[in-house]
């Protein structure tokens, strides 16, 4: 079976590839047709059950390379191609994006500072929250425990389960201020706004 796929690069991460399989087959397609169970497909990609069960839920999003050896266990080959044309965002999620690419730097940098204050910042979360938040929270306390490979592809996905996400983020006040306002500053003005500049 072969697979070839277009997405913008950086940042692509597994779901968005999931999501643009060309018969937006599933893994569990891929695994079964291969006659593998998910337990079987875990031990040849060398990675665990629970794992794979995440994956192909979506609630956790794989990282490239860990995506590229399931498939490769089902027997699959992925092609990963640059798209001609950028995905169209609204400029709240580009600038959304562009404070956590500066929050995921700072999660690489300290990555046990930057778990510690998110862990305390969603439980402060979970105790304001009255049940409207409780999926992205969840998702939140889920992926913290993950490598950090892959909280800072989940972070910076462009999918929509990526955008609710950073929308309930946990990582308040890890970056500063001056940090927050670069990372603002670095989104290119929409063409409304330039024209608002100009007159």
């Amino acid at each position: 079976m072969h697979r070839r796929l277009s997405g913008e690069l950086p940042p692509l991460g597994g779901q968005e590839i999931l999501d643009q399989l060309d018969d937006r087959e599933s893994l569990r397609t891929c695994y079964e047709r291969a006659g593998l169970s998910q337990t079987a497909l875990a031990n040849a990609a060398g990675t665990s059950q629970p794992t794979v069960a995440t994956y192909e839920s979506g609630r956790v999003t794989p990282n490239v390379s860990t995506l590229i050896r399931l498939l490769e266990a089902c027997g699959c080959t992925l092609d990963v191609v640059p798209a001609t044309d950028k995905p169209r965002w609204t400029r709240v999620e580009e600038k959304s994006l562009a404070i956590h690419g500066r929050i995921a730097a700072r999660l690489l940098e300290d990555p046990d500072r930057t778990i510690k204050k998110a862990r305390r910042n969603l439980a402060r979360l979970r105790s304001a929250d009255r049940g409207h938040s409780a999926r992205w929270l969840d998702d939140w306390n889920d992926l913290l425990d993950r490598p950090t490979d892959e909280i800072v592809t989940a972070m910076l996905a462009r999918t929509q389960h990526a955008i609710d996400l950073r929308q309930m983020t946990p990582f308040a006040g890890v970056i500063t201020d001056a940090e927050r306002i670069k990372a603002l500053q670095s989104v290119k003005p929409s063409e409304a706004e330039r024209a608002a500049q100009r007159t």
